[in-house]
């Protein structure tokens, strides 16, 4: 048998197996199954490793360990303090991975803002997401996340280091304000979520 000189890879190791080496250990340890069984199934699993569904599995893998994710976030009270709602859009490369709100009982529009990043970066981390772009319409959020303003409230100051801490959750993080018409669909996912307390 004329030795190989360049290094295998998966699937030309498992076909050679199938194909030349004895399994009498094989056999002995699984004895239910015939010798015939057990080259049969390794040379399945070599056209598996090789076939196209395989190697997009792979990739797919790879993106899903790479997630890079926009995240969009609204607090609304109707009253300031009054019934208030958190909504978060979650976008991924391709597509909206996630559309959430919660109702937060009586809490202030800051409270609120604050209550939307803490949860939609929860979610976020959940879904896997390693890079983070955080997008409110709240000037005063941005400016506090950036630390370019104080918190001087004690309430917001404990949701604000909680969020802190969630941004440490992810290698990359940032966060930019937009103008409140990119932020519609997380805006009506608040409103919703006060609506559906009523």
């Amino acid at each position: 048998m004329t030795r190989r000189r360049k290094v295998p890879d998966a699937c030309e190791l498992i076909r050679f197996i199938a194909e030349h080496e004895s399994l009498h250990i094989t056999c002995d340890e699984f004895p239910y199954l015939s010798e015939d069984h057990i080259r049969s199934s390794l040379r399945a699993v070599a056209d598996e490793v090789r076939s196209p569904k395989h190697a997009e599995a792979i990739a797919a893998g790879a993106r899903d360990d790479a997630l890079r994710v926009e995240v969009y976030v609204v607090g609304a009270s109707r009253g300031n303090p009054g019934p208030a709602g958190a909504g978060w859009v979650i976008h991924g490369p391709q597509d909206i991975l996630q559309e959430g709100n919660a109702f937060l009982g009586d809490r202030t529009d800051n409270e609120a803002e604050y209550e939307a990043v803490v949860r939609s970066l929860q979610a976020a981390h959940a879904l896997g997401a390693i890079d983070v772009a955080l997008r409110s319409d709240s000037d005063l959020l941005v400016r506090q996340i950036n630390g370019k303003c104080r918190v001087s409230n004690d309430r917001l100051a404990r949701m604000h280091s909680t969020a802190r801490d969630l941004m440490q959750l992810f290698r990359r993080f940032e966060v930019r304000q937009v103008p409140h018409g990119q932020n519609a669909v997380a805006d009506t996912q608040a409103n919703l979520a006060i609506d559906l307390a009523k």
